[in-house]
């Protein structure tokens, strides 16, 4: 019998090799028909689709595409039956087009909203939701990106020098991140324990990640925008943090349909002192934390 083992064990080796050269392949065909490439990350798949064709402009300050314009898309699950979600990003007068496409291809848009506060051009962002095989949402999702001025095939763009302090934000709000030019990042999750859709148990930078985004104007001026992800027992407590202390909230909206814990976004927008944002922010974060369940 031993000499089957090895026999067996280099068949299983193949099929499982051919299944996942398919299953990359499916991915790949996605990003074909998207026109981006496909990245693996937090447990899905990922396509960046900016909007590095709008020059976003808000009180004398040019935005940063990293927080006015980062479409993207995300796909969890088999290629074969897929949970998928994301941000498009749009102008209003391609909003209409948009919308008639996604909801004629049979997905659902949960949400429609602006980040910013008196930006030029308006930017919208509208939040994508459907479920099946990857490559026909893909297909629809082409249709709909063709009604806007979404540049694609997406090309690679170098990383500008870093020139945000990033130690300042990462010390103020006691979490590490990224940082890429002007602006630092900072992901975090104050949605504790698993957020399920429809059986499915979704990964938490997919589904509950909450994001903050500050682009430095000058040493002694910042801006920040971005998206916390909580909880309805958290929301209240992060909206009070927020509007007293002087931020603004630009939106409160569901990206997901039917989740279970429900999880609300809500965007803010900020414009002043570092000291004074990001102790703000830092606010929000402990409020967050404090109400969690």
């Amino acid at each position: 019998m031993r000499r089957f083992v090895l026999p067996l064990v280099l068949i299983g080796l193949a099929t499982s090799g051919r299944a996942q050269a398919a299953h990359d392949a499916a991915w790949d065909s996605v990003g074909t028909m998207l026109g981006a490439a496909p990245t693996l990350t937090g447990g899905y798949v990922r396509y960046d689709l900016p909007r590095r064709d709008l020059r976003v402009m808000v009180a004398g300050v040019r935005i940063a595409t990293v927080i006015a314009g980062d479409g993207w898309l995300g796909f969890h699950g088999a290629p074969g039956s897929a949970t998928l979600m994301g941000d498009l990003v749009v102008v209003a007068r391609e909003l209409p087009a948009l919308e008639r496409e996604l909801i004629a291809g049979g997905l659902e848009f949960t949400s429609v909203h602006s980040r910013l506060v008196g930006e030029s051009p308006r930017v919208m962002y509208v939040h994508v939701l459907g479920h099946g095989a990857a490559t026909t949402m893909a297909r629809v999702l082409d249709r709909a990106l063709a009604r806007t001025g979404t540049p694609r095939p997406v090309t690679p763009s170098a990383s500008p020098p870093l020139t945000a302090d990033t130690a300042i934000v990462f010390a103020a709000l006691g979490e590490h991140g990224s940082g890429a030019g002007n602006v630092a990042r900072v992901s975090v999750a104050l949605v504790h324990g698993p957020v399920t859709l429809k059986g499915e148990v979704l990964p938490v930078e997919l589904a509950a990640t909450s994001l903050i985004n500050v682009q430095f104007v000058s040493p002694s001026r910042v801006v920040a925008s971005g998206d916390i992800a909580a909880t309805e027992r958290q929301l209240e407590p992060v909206i009070r943090a927020l509007v007293h202390g002087g931020l603004t909230v630009t939106a409160v909206h569901a990206q997901l349909s039917g989740e279970s814990p429900r999880v609300l976004s809500t965007h803010f927008w900020g414009d002043g002192p570092p000291a004074t944002v990001l102790a703000v922010l830092r606010q929000v974060l402990d409020a967050a934390r404090t109400a969690a369940p």
